[in-house]
């Protein structure tokens, strides 16, 4: 719990018990206690206070009694109340700026991702139409080889048939030739 959330709890307690000096002479000396306790640890000047304390944070006797007494240390507090209560919502606007900053850099961040994913997407597609027309050159050049392959293949067994033709012919014209008398 708050530091001034703890002071307006007390102050209210502080009102309702107004009747009971005693009670309101000790939560009186507690707050004050407390208030000084919470300036030495921020740093601040004690001579804010209204009321004396002495070095070592006790209470020194107020030259203000009764209701004047009263209402001197319930401004000091109201004051203090209210000074906490501002640094608390300076304290929440300004978490509040960081978390929209934060938000909108988050955002920009998202967007990029999202124009990065798309710029990626285009690249992935471009590539992969581009790969696609390779494949299908590829298949064309194949296509071709294979039909020339087919017809030098052709081109070479009947040069081969034609050949052994002419062997044959040879052979046979030899043999002619070696039985025929000369």
């Amino acid at each position: 719990m708050s530091v001034a959330a703890e002071l307006k709890i007390v102050m209210r307690v502080n009102r309702n018990c107004l009747s009971t000096t005693a009670y309101m002479k000790h939560r009186k000396a507690e707050l004050k206690q407390r208030l000084v306790e919470h300036l030495e640890k921020e740093r601040e000047d004690l001579s804010v206070l209204e009321f004396g304390y002495n070095i070592e944070g006790r209470e020194q006797t107020d030259n203000l009694e009764g209701e004047d007494g009263a209402s001197v240390s319930n401004t000091v507090l109201m004051q203090f109340i209210q000074q906490q209560m501002q640094q608390q919502m300076q304290q929440t606007k300004q978490q509040g700026q960081h978390i929209d900053g934060t938000t909108k850099k988050i955002d920009i961040i998202q967007e990029n991702q999202r124009i990065l994913q798309t710029h990626i997407d285009e690249m992935y597609q471009q590539f992969e139409g581009k790969i696609k027309v390779l494949e299908e050159k590829a298949d064309n050049s194949i296509g071709q080889l294979d039909a020339r392959i087919n017809a030098q293949e052709k081109d070479v067994k009947n040069e081969i048939k034609a050949l052994k033709q002419q062997q044959k012919a040879l052979e046979h014209q030899l043999y002619q030739s070696k039985n025929t008398p000369i």
